[in-house]
Formats: structure tokens, sequence, C-alpha cells
């Protein structure tokens, strides 16, 4: 007995639309659990990157000493500044 004519392009349709649906299912299900990694690795691996407040003395400190390892500073300019950073500090923290 076989089907032909109204009855398979029915069936055929009817598959297609099925079809479809279920690749966007599948799609979906793929993107969230990617995203889900991709979260999981920003949590558990935070950036180093991170900006900090303006202002901030160790920020100052970090750029000061970088400079003075870059040869863009002497050991005495080095250390007249950073008397001033962390002078600068003190009278923050204690407002």
């Amino acid at each position: 007995m076989r089907v032909c004519g109204p009855a398979l392009s029915h069936r055929v349709r009817y598959h297609r639309k099925e079809l479809g649906i279920v690749i966007w299912v599948i799609a979906g299900v793929w993107a969230f659990a990617l995203g889900l990694v991709f979260w999981a690795m920003t949590r558990l691996f935070p950036s180093n990157n991170r900006k900090r407040a303006p202002g901030s003395a160790g920020g100052a400190l970090e750029i000061l000493s970088w400079r003075y390892a870059r040869g863009e500073l002497s050991r005495g300019e080095f250390e007249c500044i950073k008397q001033d950073i962390q002078n600068i500090k003190v009278k923050v923290v204690s407002k």
C-alpha cells in the first residue's frame, strides 16, 4: 500500500516542520551550554587587567615601579616620588 498525492505531501511538510523545531532546540541548548562554559571560565579565572579606581595609590606605585624598571627614573627620583605617593595615601586614609 503506497501513499501518494496529498497525503504524502502533508506528511513530508509535517516532518520537515518538526525537524526544523528540533534543530532550533538543539542549537539553543548548544548556545546555552557554550555561554555557561564561558561564564564559568570568566568566574574561575578572573582577568588581572581590571582597571583601578582613579587616584588609587596602589596603581600609582605600580606605574612608578614599571617606570623605574624601564630606566625612565633614577633611584633618587624613584624614592622621592614613592615617598610623595605614600604621603598622599596616608592623607587620604586619615580623612
